[in-house]
């Protein structure tokens, strides 16, 4: 996910492509503040991605969000599976106008899984705005890992069906070709087989 943020950064950073700021700026200072709300966390053992700061700069500047997104990237290529399963505190606000504070026990596993779908989520919305402005940002851009798992089962069983029933309509096509070979080489040999040689 991360990978796919910084060349998204990086793609609309060149010329000819649409500019960075509005869309793709905004959707991406969402995500990088929500993954540094888990992994650059303030206070150890809460997470709390309401409090994210909203910078403006993230918005407009490509380089900078390239920068952050190796930062997170870094960060989280040291944690390890006991690491994710140390327990958390997750606060936030909810409510129709954010009128309600609440507070839920996790982990730092779970989180990393919400941050990810998190990210599909937007990156879902930003693949159609790339689409409508004739960019295309990969296959599987925008598609949960789950979504991408299921099309890669369709495809193979597709292949293993059509292979299937390649091989055996070349067995029959040769079957049949054998029989007709048999057939014809039993009426020019009529009348000269001996006894037991067919």
């Amino acid at each position: 996910m991360l990978e796919q943020a910084a060349q998204l950064a990086a793609s609309h950073a060149e010329s000819g492509r649409p500019r960075y700021a509005g869309p793709v700026g905004s959707h991406l200072r969402h995500l990088i503040e929500h993954w540094e709300a888990l992994v650059f966390a303030p206070q150890p053992g809460w997470v709390d991605y309401d409090a994210r700061p909203r910078d403006a700069a993230l918005e407009t500047d490509p380089a900078l969000a390239q920068e952050r997104l190796m930062a997170l990237r870094t960060q989280l290529e040291c944690w390890d599976d006991a690491q994710l399963s140390t327990p958390v505190q997750v606060r936030g606000l909810c409510g129709a106008e954010g009128e309600f504070a609440f507070e839920v026990t996790s982990s730092l596993g779970r989180e990393l899984a919400f941050v990810a779908s998190h990210a599909v989520h937007h990156f879902a919305w930003l693949r159609l705005h790339g689409l409508q402005a004739g960019v295309a940002d990969g296959p599987g851009f925008g598609k949960a890992p789950a979504t991408l798992a299921f099309e890669r089962q369709q495809t193979a069983a597709s292949l293993g069906a059509n292979g299937s029933t390649g091989r055996a309509g070349r067995g029959q096509r040769a079957l049949r070709q054998r029989e007709s070979a048999e057939s014809i080489s039993g009426v020019e040999l009529e009348g000269t087989a001996q006894p037991g040689q067919r």
